[in-house]
């Protein structure tokens, strides 16, 4: 219900006022809110994750970022990526070093795979 209302005051405001998905902690805007979309094969624009710790991340995909506010942590990995045929890299907010999400790209060997609703890379902030 709560990622609903979110989404209902995003379509809501759009017309009105600029809105951003913003870093959790320090605020900084990351992406415009009508970058947010649904990843082929997805179930919608947010979804509950679960990574090989268990820890549950409630994660929304965003087609296009403002790049330069975020540092990435370690190399492109593939193993355990909830979205198949991509490779996950850690993201930070880069002014306070909060964890955001995770920066996805396309595998190489699934590069003819890229489409509108299967871009070449995306991020899943959380």
């Amino acid at each position: 219900v709560g990622r609903l209302k979110f989404l209902l005051d995003m379509v809501e405001t759009q017309e009105e006022v600029k809105t951003y998905v913003c870093c959790k902690q320090c605020y900084s805007p990351l992406a415009d809110a009508g970058n947010v979309f649904t990843v082929g094969g997805a179930e919608g624009t947010t979804g509950a994750y679960v990574n090989e710790h268990g820890i549950i991340h409630q994660t929304m995909t965003i087609r296009e970022i403002h790049d330069r506010l975020l540092w990435y942590q370690g190399s492109p990995e593939t193993r355990d990526s909830w979205f198949p045929g991509y490779a996950w890299t850690i993201a930070y907010c880069r002014r306070c070093h909060a964890h955001l999400g995770w920066m996805f790209t396309i595998a190489s060997d699934n590069i003819e795979d890229v489409s509108e609703d299967r871009p070449d890379r995306f991020w899943g902030l959380t």
